[in-house]
C-alpha cells in the first residue's frame, strides 16, 4: 500500500508545470505591446494616463507570474487586463485633446481681456485718472501766501 501510494505522488510532485501554449503567450505580448502603444498615444496627447500605466503594469505581472508558473489562467487575464487598455487608452487621449482645447480657448480669453483693458486704459486712461483726481481733492482748499 505504501509503495503504490510513493508510487503516485512521485510524479505529481516530481512534475514541472504545465507547458505554456506559445501561441498564448505570443498573444499575451502582442496585447501588451498594442496597450503600451495606447498608452503612448494618449500620454501624448495629454490624457491622464496614470491608471492605464497602474493597468499596464499589473498585466505585465500576471504575465509573467503566468509564465513563470505555466499557469495559462494567469495569462488569460494579463490578455482581458491588456484589452481593457486598449479600450481605455483612445478615451483618456480625447480626454487630454479636450483638456487642451480647453486650456488654448482660456488662455485666448484671457489674452483678449488684456487686450481689451489695455486698449480702454492707454484710451481713456488719463482722463480717468485726472477725474478721479479731481474728484477725490475737491475738498481741499488752496491759499495763497
Amino acid at each position: 500500500m505504501t509503495v503504490l501510494l510513493l508510487a503516485c505522488l512521485v510524479p505529481i510532485v516530481t512534475s514541472e508545470p504545465d507547458a505554456i501554449d506559445a501561441n498564448l503567450t505570443n498573444e499575451a505580448r502582442t496585447k501588451l505591446a498594442t496597450a503600451f502603444e495606447g498608452v503612448a498615444e494618449a500620454d501624448a496627447k495629454g490624457g491622464n494616463v496614470t491608471t492605464l500605466v497602474v493597468e499596464l503594469n499589473d498585466a505585465l505581472a500576471l504575465l509573467e507570474r503566468g509564465e513563470a508558473n505555466g499557469d495559462e489562467g494567469l495569462i488569460r487575464d494579463a490578455i482581458s487586463k491588456a484589452e481593457e487598455v486598449t479600450a481605455e487608452a483612445p478615451i483618456i487621449a480625447k480626454q487630454g485633446e479636450e483638456a487642451a482645447q480647453a486650456r488654448l480657448v482660456e488662455a485666448l480669453l484671457v489674452l483678449g481681456l488684456v487686450a481689451i483693458s489695455v486698449m480702454v486704459i492707454w484710451r481713456y486712461g488719463s482722463r480717468i485718472f485726472w477725474k478721479l483726481w479731481t474728484r477725490s481733492k475737491r475738498d481741499w482748499r488752496v491759499e495763497a501766501h
